[in-house]
């Protein structure tokens, strides 16, 4: 039998074999000296961990962005604190990479409160509470980046909070048999006061919801722009997803392709019920274009709602994407009409922007009316709707002076596939 031969080498560093920006910490002694239990990082300069480092009650704090802390594996290298506040906090952005972070005290992971302009990165690390009564952190301003993160062992998960410009989560792992708090949300949105001007999205995540009193994640509309969610998996007896509690019901996140969850909706629909009392009478000629009005059909608005202006229309809620379009809606109406006189009618789908109701497009349907006798109008569009778009049904008596009536309505509005 032939062996073949391999050969290993161990590279060990030393100081001097870093580049001169570069700080290797194989001790507490090789950090900076706490002041008040506070290690400050200075901005410009890399810290490269070698092993296990406890803090002995102490936390760090970064700089700025420019502020670099990282090891090469992070089952092995990273630090370990006690402290009642956060293990790191950078309130001027900074990166972290391939750690293991570990509280075993009353204090978090992680606290990031940045100014606009600033960003926080962190990857390939782990967050660790064994012991501890913390979160993984609360997290704000800025641009935040997570990705490659797993967590475990905590009370409670990643929130993130206040004025944020961007957020980007991925690749966020809760893994089977970890142990999180029974009230934990893994990830949080306080989407009530997150102002996004960029992108917000959590992406590719693995969560493993396991009790019920968990939320895996929870959120909402993050000022104008609704979260990306997708690719997550995510399993468990707890809730999957929910809407972050205080905001709106119907400003809700895009949800698709993952596993676990159910993609996300758009749909409203309007029309006569039993509530309607008789058929809706309408003015005859002489009174231009009329709305149709009616009620939503109970269960039957998802990101949509009656309008609150206008009786019969229906007011977009859902979604705004980054680049601040929404989602392309198919709106499909039905109405008849009757007249007792001989008459020429008209319907026509309208929309408003802001500005007032106006025509999809310009034509205008018309049919000659014998007395008596019933006219049925499909009316179909096919259109981006943003953020408090409204839609609605107009008819016109065009040729007579008597009464028009709707004696059926019926529009739907839901999200192109």
């Amino acid at each position: 039998m032939t062996h073949s031969a391999q050969t290993f080498q161990s590279i060990n560093l030393s100081p001097d074999t870093v580049p001169d920006n570069t700080t290797l910490v194989c001790s507490l002694t090789d950090l900076p000296a706490p002041v008040a239990g506070r290690i400050t990082l200075p901005a410009a300069r890399n810290f490269q961990i070698c092993g296990l480092i406890d803090l002995l009650g102490s936390v760090l704090a970064l700089t700025d962005e420019t502020t670099h802390v990282f090891g090469t594996d992070q089952s092995r290298d990273g630090f370990t604190t006690s402290a009642a506040t956060a293990l790191v906090t950078a309130n001027g952005g900074g990166l972290l990479r391939r750690l293991r972070l570990i509280q075993t005290g009353a204090g978090d992971v992680l606290g990031v409160a940045q100014a606009p302009g600033d960003i926080f990165e962190i990857s390939e690390c782990v967050l660790d509470g064994t012991g501890g009564t913390g979160t993984a952190g609360s997290l704000s301003g800025g641009s935040l980046l997570v990705s490659d993160v797993e967590m475990g062992n905590l009370v409670d998960g990643l929130m993130f909070v206040g004025a944020i410009e961007n957020v980007s989560v991925q690749r966020v792992r809760v893994p089977d048999g970890t142990t999180m708090g029974a009230v934990a949300a893994f990830i949080f949105f306080d989407g009530a006061s997150i102002v996004v001007s960029g992108r917000s999205s959590i992406q590719d995540c693995e969560l493993n919801v396991a009790l019920a009193g968990q939320t895996g994640i929870s959120a909402g509309r993050t000022g104008t722009v609704s979260p990306l969610i997708e690719g997550n998996v995510m399993n468990g007896a707890g809730t999957l997803l929910a809407a972050e509690a205080g905001t709106v019901a119907d400003n809700r996140f895009v949800v698709r392709s993952n596993i676990g969850v159910t993609e996300s909706r758009a749909f409203g629909t309007l029309g006569f019920d039993a509530t309607v009392a008789a058929p809706v009478t309408q003015t005859g000629s002489g009174a231009g274009w009329v709305h149709v009005v009616g009620v939503s059909l109970p269960g039957s608005v998802e990101r949509f709602r009656e309008s609150v202006t206008q009786d019969g229309a229906l007011e977009y809620r859902g979604l705004v994407s980054p680049d601040g379009s929404g989602e392309v809606i198919q709106v499909r109406a039905v109405v008849s009409l009757a007249s007792s006189a001989i008459a020429t009618v008209g319907a026509r789908l309208v929309l408003d922007t802001g500005g007032g109701f106006a025509p999809i497009d310009e034509q205008t349907l018309e049919l000659g009316l014998l007395a008596n006798s019933y006219a049925t109008f499909v009316l179909l569009a096919m259109l981006p709707l943003a953020l408090a778009d409204e839609i609605g049904v107009q008819v016109q008596n065009i040729s007579a002076a008597n009464d028009l009536t709707a004696t059926y309505y019926r529009m739907e509005a839901f999200r192109c596939q």
